[in-house]
């Protein structure tokens, strides 16, 4: 019997199920905040950050298919982490392996870089800006409009990338192989020092006639509020119950943390 390629969009759409039946989701709202929750959580924080808003910006916020695309950035990233980390460990290895002592042929870049990794376990960054897969933002009028309103992962992707800017995603200790919790301590603040976009008159026309997002960075900066602390807290129900006192049941499913869920 042969090899059996799952192809990469039904690997996806079987993980977004089960994190649908494992991850702790939120309750859907009612009334007026159900209706409110309807727009795009991209354009409802800029909104919210424009009228002054300090409450943290925290997993209610976002809705349940952004929160199960947030997991699965945080878990594609460390793998690339991983195989990246074992690449340079290799290749670490190898120019040891081949160079004698008093060649001193071993890169001390790749050292450096392997103890980057070490000096940051437990942590991953997602960075949207930048060259695609990931470069998915500062896009047109169009574009941003109607991927502000997809239904579909990237759609999901998107609103994260333009909620969220670059992140990080700590890794929580926990007690069971079948359980994760990631946290995502951040400023909601429009990256007014690390974008340094331009500030003459021409430039900024520019800027503000190509995209909403950079419109929307313009208009935050220039109303000058305060930034909001995002505080926010992805986890299997299983933790939540088990500190309740109560079980929860998983399917069997192979995962890139490991072991099933």
């Amino acid at each position: 019997m042969g090899i059996i390629i799952v192809p990469q969009e039904r690997q996806d759409s079987a993980r977004r199920e089960s994190l649908q039946d494992t991850l702790l989701l939120n309750e859907e709202p009612t009334g007026i905040a159900g209706l409110y929750k309807k727009l795009p959580t991209n354009f409802r924080l800029l909104l919210e950050n424009l009228v002054g808003v300090e409450e943290p910006v925290t997993e209610k916020d976002f809705t349940d298919s952004e929160l199960i695309q947030m997991v699965l950035n945080i878990e594609d990233q460390k793998k690339k982490n991983n195989a990246e980390e074992n690449r340079l460990r290799q290749q670490k290895s190898d120019s040891y392996s081949f160079a004698s002592v008093s060649d001193n042929a071993s890169d001390p870049r790749i050292a450096e870089e392997v103890k980057s990794f070490e000096d940051t376990r437990g942590k991953t960054s997602i960075n949207p800006y930048g060259e695609s897969p990931r470069g998915m933002v500062d896009q047109n009028y169009i574009d941003a409009l109607l991927k502000s309103f997809s239904n579909t992962p990237s759609g999901d992707d998107y609103r994260i990338a333009t909620s969220l800017g670059k992140y990080n995603a700590v890794d929580k200790k926990v007690d069971s192989p079948e359980s994760f919790q990631y946290t995502i301590n951040d400023t909601y603040d429009f990256n007014k020092k690390e974008r340094d976009l331009p500030t003459g008159f021409k430039e900024v026309l520019n800027r503000f006639l190509s995209s909403p997002e950079i419109a929307g960075e313009y208009v935050a900066n220039l109303v000058n509020t305060d930034p909001r602390p995002v505080k926010i807290n992805l986890r299997t129900k299983s933790l939540e119950q088990k500190a309740n006192g109560g079980f929860v049941d998983k399917p069997l499913y192979d995962n890139p943390r490991g072991g099933y869920i």
